[in-house]
């Protein structure tokens, strides 16, 4: 990941379980993409395909880490 890159953080409530099978689905579904998901951590890892108006392609690499904060909550971190 990049030094200069923008970490953002949310907490929500939800199961980081229910989190991670939601994203991957989605990412596999709609993104077409097939993330790197830790076996052992909740953190799920991709590179997601954009073209910009002038038909330039960017690669970005994404990393997406999830903290259980209690019983209810988590904090989703990317």
């Amino acid at each position: 990941m990049q030094d200069s890159a923008v970490h953002t953080m949310f907490i929500c409530k939800a199961h980081p379980d229910h989190i991670e099978d939601v994203l991957h689905e989605n990412l596999r579904d709609t993104e077409k993409v097939d993330p790197k998901i830790s076996s052992d951590k909740y953190k799920v890892q991709f590179t997601l395909k954009t073209t910009d108006q002038g038909g330039i392609e960017q690669h970005s690499p994404i990393l997406i880490k999830l903290h259980k904060v209690d019983d209810e909550h988590t904090a989703v971190e990317f």
